[in-house]
Order: structure tokens, then sequence, then C-alpha cells
């Protein structure tokens, strides 16, 4: 296991990306349950930005809490 340490920052904003399994191109096919999913997290998070490919999604996000990020993902 890698033994690093995160740094939090209140108001940061931080780039996520994300990979399906195996690089399955199911994602562009999804997006409706993808921006529903996104809205039902339970931690509070705004989206700056982001864009969603076939396999792989990247996100900046502003969190409310910093140490929401790991859940979050």
């Amino acid at each position: 296991m890698s033994n690093y340490k995160r740094h939090y920052e209140f108001g940061n904003i931080v780039f996520i990306t994300m990979i399906t399994d195996n690089r399955i191109p199911i994602l562009t096919d999804n997006i409706d349950l993808i921006k529903e999913s996104l809205k039902s997290v339970k931690y509070k998070f705004e989206i700056v930005a982001g864009v969603i490919l076939q396999d792989h999604i990247h996100l900046l996000l502003k969190p409310q809490n910093m140490k929401d990020i790991p859940y979050i993902v």
C-alpha cells in the first residue's frame, strides 16, 4: 500500500480522473445516468468543470469539506 499523505486545504479545487474497468467504452452511452448519480451523492461539492469520454471522466471539483474527497470518488 502507498505511504503518501493527503494535503487538504479548504477552498481548493481538486482534479479527479475516473476510468472504467478494462477501459470499457460505456460512459457516453449512459451520460444521463452519470449526471443523476453525481446529483445524488450525499457529500456536497460543486462541479467546476468536467468531461465525460467513452472510457473515462475528468472532473474539477470544489468540495465543501476537503476530507470528503475519497468518499465522493
